[in-house]
């Protein structure tokens, strides 16, 4: 079990009732996540309020010991926004690397040891520049994620949160610099990140997906409702009842509910809006799910 000193997690997290459990498991493909629990042993996901719980009950299920740790779900009905600073101090040594502790500097807000021990989380009040900012070493969320939470307070910081929205932007601006924005429906082949794990929201936004909207899920951790590229197919052109998501594993699903798209999962749907798959292969692709689901 990780270490947690529940004393130091500052009050303004505590009072509010946005905290789950999460246990260290072996992912199918290898190495190991963290993956969100209820109070109660139930699957939590990060976007869904009612597998939350009050701290107390959060703490109270981690003294059982059948949890790694704690964890507190951001949303944009708080004011709290997560910096993640991954690998970037040694367990053994306490040594840093310069960036972060320029970060941990520039910041001056509650910050804390990672259940890894190599890395640093700091705690702010601020709201978060919309797009993705998400890189190896940094990532900054402010809903749609949950953190692990240790109380292990890296010395020298406030013990509270602070309010750095300014520092948020200029953070932002230098690290995630806005690109060109595309025009709408504008492919750009899907550049991947650094592990294994596919970004759901960056493929769609590359693949030129008509994002509807973001929706809780009680299994999966992201769910959006997408425009189908099949909706010219579908009675009347109904752009409903289609959805693309993806569990706290990494894998991800393709779910259309019209009969004309009947048979066809996320491999079709990767294959379709992928703007490597030549336009030859995609009506090959399509005959091959017709004629499995006649």
């Amino acid at each position: 079990m990780n270490p947690v000193d529940f004393e130091n997690i500052p009050d303004e997290l505590k009072e509010r009732r946005q905290w789950l459990l999460w246990r260290w498991e072996v992912k199918p493909e290898g190495g190991m996540t963290k993956v969100p629990y209820r109070a109660d042993g139930r699957r939590a996901s990060s976007t869904n309020p009612e597998t939350w719980t009050g701290f107390e009950d959060a703490l109270q299920s981690h003294e059982t010991g059948r949890f790694s740790g704690v964890g507190f779900a951001v949303t944009k009905d708080d004011p709290f926004t997560g910096i993640d600073l991954d690998d970037c101090v040694c367990p053994d040594t306490g040594e840093m690397s310069p960036n972060s502790v320029e970060l941990v500097r520039r910041f001056a807000s509650y910050t804390e040891i990672t259940p890894s021990g190599a890395g640093l989380r700091i705690w702010i009040r601020a709201r978060k520049p919309a797009g993705r900012c998400s890189k190896p070493g940094l990532e900054i969320y402010d809903t749609g994620r949950y953190f692990t939470a240790t109380g292990r307070h890296f010395a020298g910081t406030p013990e509270t949160v602070e309010p750095r929205q300014k520092e948020l932007e200029a953070l932002i601006a230098e690290e995630f610099p806005k690109p060109e924005e595309p025009r709408r429906g504008e492919r750009h082949p899907y550049a991947g990140t650094s592990g294994d794990r596919l970004d759901l929201e960056e493929f769609l936004s590359a693949s030129g997906v008509m994002v509807l909207g973001e929706i809780p899920d009680g299994t999966a951790e992201r769910v959006f409702r997408v425009v189908c590229p099949w909706a010219h197919e579908h009675t009347g052109g109904d752009r409903s009842g289609t959805r693309c998501g993806q569990y706290a594993d990494g894998a991800t699903w393709f779910h259309c509910e019209h009969a004309h798209c009947s048979g066809r999962g996320w491999a079709e749907f990767r294959n379709e809006v992928d703007p490597r798959i030549p336009a030859t292969a995609k009506r090959c692709k399509a005959r091959r799910v017709w004629r499995r689901s006649a």
